[in-house]
């Protein structure tokens, strides 16, 4: 193959950008704090259940409710509400997660 880019050409192609490599910043660590037993979503606001019927993207075993259990989290001790909402599957297992943003 040919290339109009020298640099590109003896690379064999590979992108090259002419930068040095940067090392990626380490994502911030925190510890979930749990809030409360763990519950069926049945007993949560009805838009976090209607977010799990409706995502075409899950198994379908995750996508009954009558399946699903959930554990409230706070990301940070000194918060007043939880903020972190872990939703996990009886059958498969799976955990699926939901933020709220405030």
């Amino acid at each position: 193959m040919r290339f109009a880019d020298p640099q590109r050409e003896r690379l064999g192609g590979a992108f090259y950008s002419g930068l040095p490599a940067q090392a990626r910043p380490p994502a911030p660590a925190f510890d979930k704090v749990a809030v409360g037993p763990r519950q069926a979503m049945d007993m949560l606001p009805r838009k976090y259940s209607e977010c799990l019927e409706h995502n075409q993207q899950l198994k379908l075993c995750c996508r009954h409710i009558e399946n699903i259990t959930a554990q409230m989290y706070k990301t940070h001790p000194e918060l007043a509400a939880p903020d972190l909402l872990v939703a996990t599957c009886a059958v498969c297992g799976c955990n699926h997660y939901r933020l709220a943003v405030r």
